[in-house]
């Protein structure tokens, strides 16, 4: 569905706008609760700890947060767009950035160092 969205979207549909920026809340939800656990805390809106406040997670720590999947994998992308600018003032620290390899390559690359140590 993602494709089709996004088409709605660049052609100025305001519901498939307000469909996009739900996911980019909801993307820097998942980073933002993962940051704050990482840091000792829970994250600013995580249900399963018992707190629902607004997502503004400042993290103590430099992280690296890896841009990935989908619909992170185009940097100009309204969702992209939307998860660096929001991640930039939440985590301010973090390091954002995209996988240097395809998926299929780190596995084959995983496995050589495996076979590698026996």
């Amino acid at each position: 569905l993602a494709p089709l969205v996004v088409a709605a979207q660049q052609g100025g549909c305001k519901v498939a706008e307000g469909i996009l920026e739900e996911a980019v809340g909801a993307i820097c939800l998942l980073a933002e609760t993962a940051a704050g656990r990482l840091d000792g805390r829970p994250g600013a809106h995580d249900p399963a700890l018992g707190t629902t406040g607004p997502a503004s997670v400042v993290s103590s720590e430099a992280i690296t947060v890896v841009l990935s999947g989908g619909v992170l994998s185009q940097e100009d992308s309204f969702i992209s767009r939307g998860v660096v600018a929001r991640l930039s003032k939440t985590l301010p620290k973090a390091k954002l950035t995209r996988p240097l390899m395809v998926p299929a390559e780190a596995a084959a690359r995983l496995a050589a160092c495996e076979l590698a140590s026996k």
